[in-house]
């Protein structure tokens, strides 16, 4: 299963997230393989049952066809062609500077500042991470996980809500991620 949930493009990059269901074996071997150099990810590693895994990236080009010595190389050729199926099928919202690509928010969020926006989707990301699925937790409660996942030495969900801007940034190329973003105070506008 692969499903684009958020999909954005500014006056010079796209930058898209997709939740794919898939083995763990495909997973890794598809990001052993680096196919995917412009993209971040999260993923639950269960073996026993198919990973969740949110992808989101500037670049999809580093999808390959497999080589035919590949040991998953049907299955990787399925999931390739099932992800730029998805990718093709997507119309991107338009973002401005300043406006925010924000994955896993609900309709019912819009009632939110951007500010406590961006950090709902961060948790939920972070949910899908540890849960596999969103977290529909209380508004304060989000906030404190935000303020746990802000303080990680690394925090991963963070690098999946971003806002255009020119130039290399982190993993990608013209956007800025939350986490490359948390050095400079964070505005609380309401969404147009």
């Amino acid at each position: 299963m692969i499903r684009v949930i958020e999909d954005s493009t500014s006056k010079d990059r796209r930058l898209t997230s997709v939740l794919v269901e898939a083995s763990w074996d495909l997973v890794y071997y598809v990001l052993r393989c680096r196919a995917l150099s412009r993209a971040v990810y999260l993923a639950r590693r269960d073996r026993e049952e198919p990973t969740v895994i949110l992808l989101t990236g500037t670049s999809w080009s580093g999808l390959t066809l497999p080589d035919a010595e590949d040991k998953l190389c049907k299955e990787t050729l399925r999931f390739t062609e099932e992800l730029r199926a998805a990718l093709r099928g997507s119309q991107p919202r338009v973002l401005q500077e300043g406006e925010w690509h924000m994955p896993l928010l609900l309709p019912e969020d819009a009632e939110f500042t951007l500010h406590v926006q961006r950090k709902l989707a961060v948790v939920r990301c972070d949910a899908l991470e540890y849960l596999g699925h969103r977290d529909t937790v209380s508004q304060e409660a989000a906030m404190k996980r935000f303020t746990e996942i802000s303080q990680l030495r690394h925090p991963r969900a963070l690098e999946h809500v971003a806002t255009p801007a020119a130039g290399q940034h982190g993993n990608f190329l013209g956007w800025k991620s939350l986490r490359e973003s948390m050095e400079t105070p964070l505005t609380d506008k309401r969404v147009r």
